[in-house]
């Protein structure tokens, strides 16, 4: 392929001496407007030294077109990428590699970026789904963030014609640990799914690897983290009303809610709002969570954020309960009354080592005018939270 000044080999097959037309296939991508395609052959002393070239064809190259076998998305890159094909239209590529430096315990091949000095912060890598259809999709994934000069790994959405989702990110060094993410989808459309990674920094290095896509027609596993960029993440509503999933363009004047969500700081970010200012003084909406499977014997930490602003807002709380009622829903945190202009952190020990168990915020409203509630940024880790301070 030339552009420019510049070439880059697509495929060199295997020429054999047989007097008989061989077929090969070279892969494009999605690549900018500009470039042209050369085919070239150079004979060898011992090689045949003709060559012929006929029938050439491209296909799948409209945007609607999906070949054959692009739903094997759920990969753990030992042998390919799978469904996945890497972005042509970004400024760097995904590498496919099986370095022990992050993990020695950690076996086979992984997806990796690693920042340096002579990349640009703003250098991204983006692998690409095709189109898959529309219904209940599970998606979940081990990922590597580390380094003291490190960007963000994103997971995008993306609909036919439609802008692009930011479902789910993660900025700066997590640890030299991999971590699990999971997600769920529940579109009425066509769906395309993108992994980013932005370099942000000088030192350092974003990995992916195992990643499990799944359709289902019942519900996926309860997610473990959830910013509510692409779903409610399967919490539903209880007591008097539920709560919605908005951005701060949406919220209307009457309200106290922030402008900007938590994960990405943006009017366009999503968070769930309670909107307690179009309900009664004294109601209560709540959200309640999937079922979870029991703790580890010494709990599990769930970590959130909220946004409790003004004179009046109202209260909120968390509650642990057993899926069946057989045991007592138990408050386990609250708030009441003006927390400021900015997203707190909240933080509760959940103990239910023996039963499954659902969490449950539940928000009442108080007398003033503009009340509103809001929370965002939900993960729930292994092992009892550590203590304040």
């Amino acid at each position: 392929m030339v552009r420019g000044g510049a070439e880059v080999e697509l495929l060199e097959p295997h020429i054999r001496k047989a007097n008989s037309w061989e077929n090969a296939t070279a892969f494009i991508g999605n690549q900018p407007g500009g470039y042209k395609l050369l085919f070239s052959f150079k004979p060898s002393y011992h090689g045949p030294n003709e060559i012929m070239l006929d029938d050439v064809s491209f296909e799948n190259c409209g945007e609607a077109d999906v070949p054959t076998g692009s739903d094997q998305l759920s990969c753990d890159f030992e042998n390919d990428s799978c469904s996945w094909y890497h972005d042509k239209t970004a400024s760097i590529s995904w590498e496919r590699t099986k370095r022990i430096e992050l993990d020695p315990t950690r076996k086979g091949y992984y997806m990796l970026i690693e920042a340096t000095y002579k990349l640009n912060i703003s250098s991204a890598a983006r692998l690409v789904s095709f189109p898959q259809p529309a219904g209940q999709i599970c998606v979940s994934f081990w990922y590597h963030i580390f380094g003291n000069s490190i960007g963000t790994l994103k997971f995008i959405a993306k609909h036919p014609g439609e802008p692009e989702t930011l479902v789910w990110m993660r900025s700066g060094t997590q640890g030299n640990k991999w971590r699990f993410a999971d997600l769920t989808f529940n579109s009425d459309k066509p769906i395309q799914f993108i992994i980013e990674a932005v370099v942000g920094g000088t030192q350092g290095s974003i990995a992916f690897d195992d990643i499990a896509v799944s359709r289902t027609n019942g519900s996926c596993a309860p997610e473990r983290e959830c910013t509510f960029q692409g779903s409610l993440c399967g919490l539903q509503p209880s007591a008097h009303f539920g709560w919605n999933r908005i951005t701060g363009t949406s919220q209307p004047l009457n309200s106290s809610g922030p402008t900007v969500d938590h994960t990405l700081g943006t009017e366009q970010g999503y968070y769930l709002s309670a909107q307690l200012w179009s309900h009664p003084v004294g109601s209560r909406g709540a959200m309640i969570t999937a079922t979870m499977e029991p703790t580890p014997p010494d709990g599990e930490c769930l970590m959130f954020w909220y946004y409790m602003e003004g004179r009046g807002v109202g209260n909120l709380s968390v509650h642990l309960q057993s899926p069946d009622g057989h045991r007592k829903s138990q408050k386990l945190w609250d708030r009441s009354g003006d927390q400021g202009k900015h997203w707190r952190h909240g933080r509760v020990t959940l103990f239910s080592p023996d039963t499954p168990y659902q969490v449950i915020f539940e928000a009442i409203a108080g007398d003033g005018p503009r009340r509103d509630i809001a929370i965002d940024d939900l993960t729930v880790l292994n092992g009892a939270c550590p203590p304040a301070g």
